[in-house]
């Protein structure tokens, strides 16, 4: 990270600044040979990957509204029903999975299966349909609110939730175009939002949790080809950043300046449905949810 604030700074070039940081796609995945390991049945369209403390793998399934466990016998089992358009979901501090659905924010207790409403309105106003949630690390959270916005029609929102969960959210922007995954930088200095609608990456330079630094400008991170746009998001220790990109069966890999590394793609077997992505014990975790399917591959470089 120090050397992205040199190239900020105009103390390098960019080019000097690639030479340096280059990274082949060998040293991400090694041969990328790509498994499956998870399947969950028709009509669930997974979603939100994560791994408790304990290593169960919790997902949602979208469309059926239920929040799902993979049992240590590779099957997955439903947890809760009823939820609203579940979509993303990251473990607080807690060890509480907090889920984005259509009306509100939501935090479920694995232990007890009781759900518990974290947010439904900004202001007065009811959420058109949330998407997708990072946790910082003092336990505050960002989450997306895509539904309404396009591509010619950019008024997508993405707030932030202090880690006290009270007072009013935080408004980080309003004129996304379908704000879609969002993850952090290692050092949290940058908000990256995928704008699905745009098929790109937008970076947004914050001052301290939950306020965008006024002295420097939100920028293009990244543009994708092909599919149709930027699904959830992770990066690693060295600042690169994973995309599952929805519709285009892959995840793209991206270095901390923007440069594309490389494309883990799908077997072709597999749906196009990449939607989400999650590391752990040396593996990068991809659902897919066309055929409600989970994949994974190797991950060289640890997690933050």
């Amino acid at each position: 990270m120090a050397l992205m604030a040199a190239v900020v700074s105009g103390t390098i070039s960019v080019q000097a600044a690639f030479a340096q940081s280059a990274t082949k796609l060998s040293e991400i995945c090694g041969d990328c040979k790509v498994e499956k390991v998870v399947s969950c049945g028709a009509g669930k369209f997974l979603e939100g990957p994560n791994f408790d403390k304990d290593g169960v793998l919790w997902m949602v399934g979208l469309m059926a509204g239920e929040i799902l466990k993979v049992a240590k016998d590779g099957q997955c089992t439903v947890a809760k029903t009823g939820l609203n358009f579940p979509g993303g979901t990251r473990f607080d501090k807690e060890g509480k999975l907090i889920v984005t659905t259509r009306s509100a924010l939501v935090s479920f207790d694995p232990r007890s299966s009781e759900l518990t409403t974290l947010r439904s309105l900004y202001g007065t106003q009811g959420f058109r349909g949330l998407n997708d949630v990072i946790v910082d690390r003092q336990g505050g959270v960002y989450f997306t609110e895509p539904n309404g916005s396009s591509v010619i029609r950019p008024i997508g929102r993405v707030y932030y939730m202090p880690p006290s969960r009270t007072g009013d959210l935080q408004l980080i922007g309003d004129t996304f175009a379908f704000p879609n995954g969002i993850v952090l930088s290692p050092d949290e200095t940058v908000l990256y939002v995928g704008e699905y609608a745009m098929n790109r990456i937008t970076g947004v330079p914050l001052s301290s949790a939950g306020m965008v630094n006024p002295g420097r400008v939100p920028w293009v991170f990244a543009a994708l080809a092909g599919g149709i746009g930027p699904d959830g998001m992770l990066v690693d220790s060295k600042g690169n950043v994973y995309t599952a990109h929805y519709m285009a069966g892959e995840v793209v890999v991206h270095d901390c300046f923007g440069f594309q590394i490389g494309v883990i793609k799908l077997p072709a077997d597999a749906g196009m449905g990449s939607t989400n992505i999650v590391f752990r014990d040396g593996y990068l975790y991809i659902t897919e949810a066309l055929k409600n399917d989970v994949w994974r591959v190797p991950a060289k470089i640890p997690p933050t």
